[in-house]
């Protein structure tokens, strides 16, 4: 492995017989440098700033580990606001989470979308790291660009594992996105989700909370033929005709 330790705007590397411009060639076979090799030299520090979020995503705990002990930036975003974090979250690397946790990094960093390392984390359905993020201190109920929380966004896909991770976690059960929709309702409409609405109910969650429109998540199963015989839904009445269509997108 090609140790790379970074300090400022200079790159020390490991004592492999190579030239700085050499060693950063080969970062970039790798896939670790985007620069093109005959343009590195004296810039390959720059343009390899994102060392450290391509490492987090592959899940290299060693290359995350000599960076941060090197003085990479632990934070370091790139152009859509992601930083290693986000990517660590999306490729499943709950150590490398915990890693960078302890190194300092804010785990409630929102990207362009406003989204969370969580909320990758749940749309992923990746539970070791949703519960290393929830272990480090976050804050669980951070809401997207569209008032959305990981569990609106865990709900919507049907994820069972993360749902019940994130409630035995803490979070807010009946938070409302902009459209006033609750994980619940998102849950109500996708047709695969019986058990996951089992468990947010069993989690708490309000079979009569209304949204913008007016719509239950009751109405919304029932009015979908959903076989939901859970007792919280049985007892609630079916009194709004609408048709809930604002809880669609995430």
């Amino acid at each position: 492995m090609l140790l790379v330790v970074v300090h400022g705007d200079e790159v020390a590397v490991s004592a492999t017989g190579l030239s700085l411009d050499d060693e950063c060639k080969q970062l970039a076979e790798l896939g670790y440098c985007e620069s093109h090799p005959e343009e590195m030299a004296s810039n390959c520090a720059p343009r390899c700033a994102h060392l450290l979020p391509t490492a987090a995503y592959r899940g290299d705990l060693e290359m995350v580990r000599v960076l941060l002990e090197g003085g990479s930036a632990v934070d370091t975003r790139n152009a859509q606001g992601a930083t290693a974090v986000h990517f660590a979250a999306h490729g499943n690397h709950a150590e490398v989470i915990r890693l960078l946790l302890g190194h300092g990094a804010a785990s409630n960093n929102q990207d362009e979308n406003g989204k969370t390392a969580l909320m990758y984390a749940a749309y992923a359905n990746h539970v070791g790291v949703i519960r290393a993020l929830a272990q480090g201190g976050l804050t669980l109920d951070k809401r997207d660009s569209e008032g959305a929380t990981a569990l609106h966004i865990a709900a919507y896909k049907g994820h069972l594992e993360a749902v019940l991770a994130l409630v035995q976690s803490g979070i807010a059960v009946d938070a409302k996105d902009h459209q006033e929709c609750t994980a619940l309702h998102r849950a109500t409409y996708q047709g695969h989700n019986t058990e996951v609405v089992r468990a947010l109910l069993a989690g708490g969650a309000d079979a009569d909370a209304r949204n913008a429109q007016g719509v239950t998540p009751l109405h919304r199963a029932s009015s979908q033929g959903r076989d939901l015989r859970d007792r919280t839904l049985e007892r609630a009445a079916l009194t709004i005709p609408a048709v809930c269509h604002s809880c669609r997108q995430l």
